[in-house]
């Protein structure tokens, strides 16, 4: 990491940062909830290079711009690279682990101003832009040849929950907050604050796997909300 005074009011920093990760996961394979049949495990690596870029401006002792570059790592969660199988039979339903599950890797672009107040406080707003790769849903489709079953002779049409990768997804979306001691109200009031911010985004998916195995494009990344609000006071 460095970071470089380019001018009176421009700054930089930069770096790189280097993650290896090494997983081993055991899983139980479980018919009918309890009857334990057996255990799996499964080993995978990998290595990522995330480097990032920020400017920082100041117009003004107050306000400042900031423009950043960014590459980032979600893991899968732990129970979802576990190679585990759950058959449920009286929900005629079957879980599946996913040890071939890939990390999902974000690049951003970010646009931000901040303004803050003499007092302990601040407003701000930007944009953002963020291109995933190998983002992560869960996927439901019908065991129709009993592959999962213990009676691999019969179709047992159970609904397969398993967490699989998406191919890719764009996020575009625009974010302000607001923070404020509310230090202008008499008496003891004074000592309250209050914090806000709001979050719009638009996101796109492309594939997703419906309940026939078909691939699905062109849909909001699941687990996001075009909408999304928080206020706080303290």
């Amino acid at each position: 990491m460095a970071n470089q005074q380019l001018s009176d009011k421009l700054s930089v920093l930069a770096g790189v940062r280097l993650e290896n990760t090494n997983i081993t996961a055991t899983g139980n394979q479980i018919e009918n909830e309890d009857d334990l049949q057996g255990k799996t495990t499964r080993e995978s690596s990998y290595t990522n290079i995330l480097p990032s870029v920020h400017f920082k401006y100041d117009l003004n002792p107050r306000t400042i711009l900031r423009f950043a570059w960014t590459n980032t790592l979600a893991r899968p969660n732990y129970v979802d690279l576990t190679p585990f199988i759950d058959v449920v039979t009286g929900d005629d339903e079957i879980y599946l682990g996913n040890p071939e599950l890939d990390p999902t890797t974000s690049m951003g672009f970010d646009l931000m101003g901040e303004y803050y107040f003499k007092n302990v406080g601040i407003l701000s707003g930007g944009l953002f832009h963020k291109d995933i790769q190998d983002f992560i849903y869960v996927s439901q489709s019908t065991d129709e040849n009993g592959a999962y079953s213990t009676n691999t002779d019969d179709t047992t049409g159970f609904d397969v929950f398993q967490p699989l990768n998406g191919d890719g997804a764009t996020i575009f979306g625009a974010e302000f907050a607001f923070q404020r001691q509310l230090d202008f109200l008499p008496g003891f009031a004074r000592n309250f604050s209050i914090y806000a911010n709001y979050t719009y985004l638009i996101s796109s998916a492309d594939g997703v796997a419906n309940e026939d195995g078909d691939i699905r494009t062109d849909l909001d990344l699941p687990g996001t909300a075009p909408n999304m609000f928080n206020g706080s006071l303290a």
